[in-house]
């Protein structure tokens, strides 16, 4: 991640955002990572957009038993 044009809220925003992340999905939840490679969420890199946090993409899908 690279963090060299961000501010220090800016960071502190990203870490709160990933320990939400892992707190909703889990640590253990697997996620393509920036290149393509599926690796648990706690080992994932860091995404964001000029500081905004993006989620990893879930490699887990999850299907509608009712629909």
């Amino acid at each position: 991640m690279d963090l060299n044009n961000l501010n220090e809220i800016q960071i502190k925003t990203l870490y709160d955002s990933r320990v939400y992340d892992i707190k909703e999905r889990g640590e253990e939840h697997y996620v393509y990572n920036l290149n393509g490679d599926v690796v648990m969420l706690k080992d994932a890199n860091i995404w964001h957009n000029n500081g905004k946090y993006i989620k990893p993409l879930s490699s887990e899908e999850l299907y509608c038993v009712i629909c």
